[in-house]
């Protein structure tokens, strides 16, 4: 940046001469303009920098989070059919109880029959054949 010194000569008022500076003051100036330019785009390339890095950082979290998630619907899916599976055998073998205690249930009942049909035979006399 060129500076330049203004200069209202006397013999006329209406012109004014400009000549470039030189010197201690105004270098120094200059210098430290340039030193401001220079650190304000550094500044701004660091922030650039950090804002990537950030976005990269984000990026990375939506990704752990995504794959956490996904971990854990298979882990739920699993769990849920492993439960599905046990609910299915248990069921099946309460099922085979049951049924077991319904055939025990009726053989006793029928044994009883025959048991009390054969104590009335032996009390009362023989059964007849039209009877």
């Amino acid at each position: 940046m060129d500076t330049t010194n203004t200069k209202i000569t006397s013999s006329s008022p209406s012109k004014i001469a400009s000549e470039p500076r030189a010197g201690l003051v105004p270098g120094v100036a200059q210098l430290a303009i340039e030193v401001v330019e220079r650190t304000h785009v550094t500044a701004l390339a660091v922030l650039q920098d950090v804002r990537g890095e950030l976005r990269t950082i984000a990026d990375g979290g939506f990704d752990i989070a995504e794959k956490a998630l996904v971990s854990m619907l298979k882990i739920g899916r699993k769990l849920t059919q492993r439960v599905d599976d046990a609910l299915a055998e248990t069921l099946t073998g309460a099922e085979r109880v049951v049924g077991s205690a319904a055939r025990t249930a009726r053989d006793t009942t029928r044994s009883a029959a025959e048991l009390a049909g054969t104590a009335f035979d032996g009390v009362v006399g023989g059964r007849t054949a039209s009877a």
